[in-house]
């Protein structure tokens, strides 16, 4: 259980979105800028599309600096997991 706020930064604009994840249900929907959440995850919009595809992987892009995350790490490892993995991992599994 938890929940994961979301603040895509698309130039002077930001989107906010809440995640929650309650015992294998996941729920999302917009979130006010104060909306209360285990988990903070700050990106600017190419690197969250690049996670959404699977050509980016949340925790190696918390390291490079490319997103910011504050809270439970937790969350951010369990988000991963809701995003497609690269293609080479996806090809793999398949042939396996």
């Amino acid at each position: 259980m938890g929940s994961v706020r979301f603040e895509i930064v698309d130039g002077r604009r930001t989107r906010r979105w809440l995640v929650t994840f309650d015992r294998g249900h996941v729920s999302v929907e917009p979130a006010r800028a104060d909306a209360e959440a285990d988990c903070l995850v700050r990106a600017d919009r190419a690197v969250f599309e690049g996670l959404a595809a699977g050509k980016l992987n949340a925790v190696t892009a918390l390291l490079r600096g490319d997103l910011v995350a504050e809270g439970d790490p937790r969350l951010l490892v369990r988000l991963q997991r809701l995003f497609p993995g690269p293609r080479s991992a996806r090809r793999s599994a398949a042939t396996a």
